[in-house]
């Protein structure tokens, strides 16, 4: 079972949506939100469309969600831009 505390692990490659939900403590919906308004945030897709997300994923996640809530101005998502 994943716990709220759950961290990056240094062996693993990718996440599925509910391990990177604990990690992060915010809805899947927001997750999806924040793939369709960020160009930077992109997981894998497996054939059957479940959702990988890479150590890097979940950085850009965490920089959005650390971010996000500072910001002043209602075009936020579209004036950030990240640098990977």
């Amino acid at each position: 079972m994943i716990t709220k505390s759950a961290e990056i692990s240094a062996t693993k490659t990718y996440y599925r949506i509910r391990e990177v939900v604990a990690m992060l403590n915010i809805p899947a919906s927001t997750l999806r939100f924040w793939e369709d308004t960020f160009d930077q945030l992109e997981p894998h897709r497996t054939p059957s469309g479940q959702r990988r997300y890479t150590p890097e994923n979940v950085e850009v996640c965490k920089l959005i969600k650390r971010v996000k809530p500072k910001a002043r101005c209602m075009n936020f998502e579209k004036s950030v831009k990240f640098v990977a």
